[in-house]
Formats: C-alpha cells, sequence, structure tokens
C-alpha cells in the first residue's frame, strides 16, 4: 500500500471495527513497525481498551511508556 493507505480486512468491519483514529493507537503500529492486518480483532479490543481506561477513569492521555509496562 502506498503511505496514505491502510490494508484491512472487511470481516473486521461486520465486527464493528472501524479504522484507528487515534494518534496513540498509530504510534504504537508506527513503533512496532506493524499494519493494522497484521493485529487479530483481539488485539485491537486490548488497545482500545487501555485507551478507554487511561482517558475516562484515569483522566490522562494515554501513554506508551504505561501500554508498554502494562502489557509486555
Amino acid at each position: 500500500p502506498d503511505t496514505h493507505e491502510t490494508v484491512v480486512f472487511s470481516l473486521f468491519f461486520y465486527g464493528g471495527f472501524s479504522l484507528p483514529t487515534s494518534s496513540f493507537f498509530r504510534g504504537i503500529l508506527d513503533f512496532y513497525g506493524i499494519s493494522l492486518h497484521h493485529l487479530n480483532p483481539n488485539s485491537i479490543v486490548h488497545i482500545a481498551n487501555f485507551i478507554y481506561v487511561c482517558e475516562a477513569f484515569l483522566g490522562i492521555r494515554p501513554h506508551f511508556a504505561l501500554f508498554r509496562r502494562m502489557f509486555f
């Protein structure tokens, strides 16, 4: 794909997923050098839940060091 394209499986959309809009999510993909199609739906849910917990319950922006500390 070009740099402005994202490869996804169409079945992800049937399951209710959409393209990642969070800069934190894109940062994780860039850090590990992977694309969205390398992740299974459960991995996407784990990352989305982490973002939600940080923003809704902790009241902080998602931080990559905290993510790496919790998921190693």
